[in-house]
């Protein structure tokens, strides 16, 4: 006789590239049990990157701070609505949730976190945040669940008519913006690169978020050189949708990397301290259990390029830039020659 479904919950209360490795969980359930209620809890502005993912019945969207009376009503609303709950996020918010939510709690630990904390697990692993890519990572969850990992990294879609943005012809995908500095690369190599690499019946496409610095350094590069530039313009699901119909993407380190290679088209991506082997974009299709990436890739996998720059030795030193904070800059990335960039795309569109 066949086990009744059950109600899940997946906690994920960190940024967009977080959420989005942590969708092979909703995967894999959902292939265990195509009845079963799946929902996710994040914090608001990010459920975006859930937008159209066919595996999951509903997004909560919880608020970064609120009082303590919204709290509480928070936490009554969650009150043992599920059967389960998993999350891949190391926290004591992450953990209280995920206690509150349901009968059976399943999540990570770190060694510093207490003995309070840890005890509102079910059971727990210890986290690992060096060795073992996210995607792999996350999925050690559902040995509690006795499922099978399914290694499928589920992009938001929202499909658009191309057409209204005047995209007549083949075009390429630029991300330029990353949230933190030292993700970044400079406005005037993405401006030289652009017009090193556009050809003949080739559009170029600005990708971004609704931020207003991001607008404005896409407006900036938009006064330079021949470009669409749709940043601020697009819900997640449509930038996907744009993207899975281009002929490439290039961008850095950032959430809509992740997105990109999750739709299978070519993504090329800018890493300069971020750890690959724990970060690197998942490949599409990519179903081993081996490591995916190493410290220092150099070879294409599936239809993911990294590109880093060898010149630097310390690269990747997983540090915050070069001053180790959000707000300094990455001089391996900063001093990424255009021309060893673009020869690295032409190599991938190759093979």
């Amino acid at each position: 006789m066949k086990a009744l479904s059950k109600k899940y919950l997946i906690i994920c209360t960190l940024r967009l590239g977080d959420i989005l490795l942590s969708t092979p969980i909703a995967n894999s359930i959902r292939q265990n049990d195509p009845s079963a209620k799946i929902d996710y809890l994040v914090l608001q502005g990010n459920e975006g990157i859930l937008e159209g993912n066919p595996d999951i019945n509903q997004v909560i969207a919880l608020p970064h701070r609120t009082t303590f009376f919204n709290r509480l009503k928070e936490y009554f609303f969650l009150w043992n609505r599920y059967d389960i709950a998993l999350s891949p996020v190391s926290s004591d918010r992450a953990r209280l949730y995920g206690f509150i939510s349901a009968k059976k709690f399943y999540g990570f630990y770190n060694e510093h976190t207490s003995k309070l904390s840890k005890a509102l697990l079910t059971a727990g692993l210890l986290f690992d945040d060096f060795n073992t890519h996210t995607v792999i990572h996350n999925q050690r969850l559902l040995s509690f669940l006795k499922i099978q990992p399914s290694n499928k990294v589920t992009p938001p879609l929202k499909r658009i008519d191309l057409t209204t943005y005047n995209l007549k012809h083949d075009y390429i995908v630029i991300h330029p913006y990353p949230k933190f500095n030292y993700k970044m690369w400079s406005q005037e190599k993405w401006i030289d690169f652009i017009q090193k690499i556009i050809k003949p019946n080739l559009q170029i496409v600005l990708t971004g978020s609704i931020d207003e610095n991001e607008i404005h350094y896409c407006q900036q590069i938009e006064s330079q050189v021949k470009c669409i530039n749709l940043a601020g313009k697009l819900s997640l699901g449509e930038v996907a949708y744009l993207i899975s119909k281009s002929k490439f993407y290039v961008g850095p380190d950032t959430g809509v990397t992740h997105i990109a290679a999750a739709t299978g088209v070519l993504t090329i991506a800018l890493f300069g301290p971020t750890n690959p082997v724990k970060w690197g974009p998942w490949p599409y299709h990519y179903y081993g259990t081996s490591p995916v990436w190493d410290k220092h890739p150099n070879t294409i996998k599936n239809n993911v390029l990294i590109v880093q720059n060898q010149q630097y030795s310390c690269v990747p030193c997983g540090k915050e830039g070069c001053y180790k904070n959000i707000l300094s800059f990455s001089d391996c990335l900063k001093t990424l020659p255009t021309e060893y960039l673009i020869s690295k795309i032409y190599e991938a569109l190759d093979n």
